[in-house]
């Protein structure tokens, strides 16, 4: 028989190894959840921001969409509301309304920075496909088709002239100074405006070179006119055109020398617009060839990883293996230009948004699972450093 006394002890050990289980059990939950609590407990910001999309065909916003992520994410908020909408707070084209809004001096009454998120437009072609919606952001690869609304107006030109002589900074990506707004008369206001000038060709990297849906017919019908020699093209590749000319090359994959074929390399990373961005990144969607303005300074380059082969197939048709990615003006006020589509990361954005660390595990994160197509790698490590900078910059 067990004497009482031992049955008490055994009793009491195993209530003690209870206690310490449930202890343990509440400070691996709170570990967990420490993240979410962390978020939940930081102090939010109101930033002084307008945002400027034409490109918003359908109801995805996603030119601007992966920006207003962020800034949620990263406690900013508007003046007027607890978070960003990106539904509701940007200036540009109403998919749902099917009509359009031009920038005005009232829109950025109270702003610090303007952030031209797209500029291309919304076009005919966009709804001719009604099997599937098409991506407005494609709109550039997609067949030309009539516009509906698009492209910077002189009157918007002069309010962003009138914005940045008070002080007023101003950031513009891909597609602002490009078609439709090159050439007329909003174009060199807006060039002086962001310290850069655009050169007229643009290029994109592809995942498959033999896809109708990815590549445009007139790219494919530009390239045999040419070269009087068929578009036999297979698996990744990148394409360079002349907007203006019937200039056009294709590098494939097998004249590639690194696995990332496109890199932004940061040439200044003391400036405080790229502070904390990493060079070397793979990008992967349009970029535009463009020039620093009188006013304007290189920050970043875009380099082509191409082989012999690759390189004087492009320098035979006027395109460099290096040129600008980010350029700033020199002035005193704010106006940067970023030569791609770094705001449409062209895909869904992590579910957890309230959570701490997150930007910290996807930068280092992307790094090791980046794959071909994809943007987050860019996006964590030298797209969101971008925004917070020109938002610092300008004290908004």
């Amino acid at each position: 028989m067990i004497p009482a006394a031992a049955v008490d002890d055994r009793a009491s050990e195993l209530r003690r190894w209870d206690r310490r289980l449930l202890l343990g059990l509440i400070l691996a939950l709170l570990v967990l959840a420490s993240p979410w609590i962390v978020w939940q407990f930081t102090a939010r910001r109101t930033v002084a921001l307008a945002v400027m999309d034409k490109t918003v065909a359908h109801e995805n916003w996603q030119e601007h969409e992966a920006l207003f992520w962020w800034m949620n994410h990263d406690h900013l908020r508007p003046d007027s509301a607890p978070s960003w909408n990106a539904r509701r707070n940007y200036v540009g084209y109403d998919p749902v309304a099917k009509r359009g809004t031009l920038l005005t001096d009232s829109a950025l009454a109270y702003t610090s920075l303007l952030y031209v998120a797209d500029a291309y437009g919304v076009y005919s072609g966009d709804y001719a496909d009604t099997s599937r919606a098409r991506v407005a952001a494609d709109t550039t690869a997609v067949e030309h088709s009539e516009k509906l609304f698009g492209g910077v107006t002189l009157s918007e030109a002069q309010v962003m002239e009138r914005f940045a002589a008070r002080g007023g900074g101003i950031v513009a990506e891909f597609n602002t100074l490009e078609s439709p707004t090159s050439g007329t008369s909003a174009a060199p206001i807006v060039e002086r405006l962001v310290g850069a000038v655009y050169l007229g060709w643009l290029g994109r990297w592809y995942k498959d070179l033999s896809s109708t849906d990815e590549v445009p017919r007139w790219m494919r019908d530009r390239f045999v006119k040419k070269y009087d020699a068929a578009w036999d093209f297979h698996g990744p590749g990148i394409v360079l055109f002349n907007e203006a000319s019937d200039a056009i090359a294709v590098v494939e994959e097998a004249h590639f020398t690194d696995r990332f074929p496109v890199t932004i390399e940061i040439v200044k990373p003391n400036d405080p617009l790229v502070q904390g961005a990493a060079s070397g990144r793979p990008y992967w969607y349009w970029f535009s060839g463009i020039a620093p303005a009188s006013n304007g300074v290189v920050l970043a380059n875009y380099q082509l990883h191409v082989d012999s082969v690759g390189r004087q197939r492009l320098s035979a048709q006027g395109f460099p293996t290096s040129f600008p990615a980010i350029v700033r003006t020199t002035g005193s006020t704010l106006g940067a230009y970023l030569a791609g589509d770094f705001a449409d990361v062209g895909g869904a954005m992590p579910r957890y948004q309230r959570t701490a660390l997150l930007d910290w595990w996807r930068r280092l994160e992307s790094r090791f699972t980046s794959r071909p197509g994809e943007a987050m790698d860019v996006y964590w490590n030298v797209v969101v450093r971008v925004w917070g900078n020109a938002l610092r910059e300008v004290g908004g």
